[in-house]
């Protein structure tokens, strides 16, 4: 998971400060739920997640590759601890029956191989913790879209809550690659009194 950067909790505006500086109290409580949320999902990767990956990766290391001869023993093409060698040899014994005779039976031994250490790679993630890590990231960043999706789509009626929306989501870059037009005419309509 992408870490992103967000300003301290105690930072942000409180719904009664905002409120105070002109921002409705919904629209901040919406603002400082989205941020909460983002510190604790960076909380979560800075202190769980990368802890994890270090773990798996010590882990992983320590698991031996395989390497298969294919026509003499000095041979060392086909190693585990190259995946497009373990990608060809799939390819060739399920695409070219007619390709590699002779070399077919090493390649079953070979992709066999590759197969027994991904499913010791995927033990040793489980076992510490990574697989954990990375289901409950992928739990706080669909919180953290939800949250920004609660502001984005906020009815703003004031001046002070479409500078606040639109300063929160430059700071979250929403509009990297996403179209929210149909929510910013829907406010300017709303503040200019006119149809959307």
């Amino acid at each position: 998971m992408a870490a992103v950067a967000v300003l301290p909790i105690a930072a942000c505006p409180t719904p009664a400060t905002a409120a105070a500086n002109g921002v409705s109290v919904k629209l901040a409580e919406l603002i400082d739920a989205a941020r909460e949320t983002m510190a604790r999902s960076d909380k979560h990767y800075y202190e769980v997640e990368i802890p994890a990956h270090e773990r798996a990766e010590a882990a992983i290391a320590r698991i031996p590759h395989v390497t298969v001869p294919v026509n003499r023993p000095d041979e060392t093409y086909w190693t585990t601890a190259d995946p497009h060698a373990a990608r060809l040899a799939r390819s060739i014994l399920a695409g070219h029956p007619n390709r590699g005779r002779g070399k077919r039976e090493p390649l079953r031994r070979f992709v066999a191989a590759d197969l027994r250490r991904q499913r010791q790679v995927e033990r040793a993630r489980r076992e510490v913790g990574l697989t954990a890590a990375t289901a409950a990231s992928n739990e706080y960043s669909d919180r953290n879209a939800a949250a920004e999706w609660d502001v984005a789509r906020f009815p703003v009626t004031s001046s002070a809550d479409f500078h606040a929306k639109i300063a929160f989501m430059v700071e979250r870059d929403m509009f990297d690659g996403l179209n929210h037009s149909e929510q910013m005419l829907a406010d300017a309509a709303r503040l200019a009194g006119v149809e959307a």
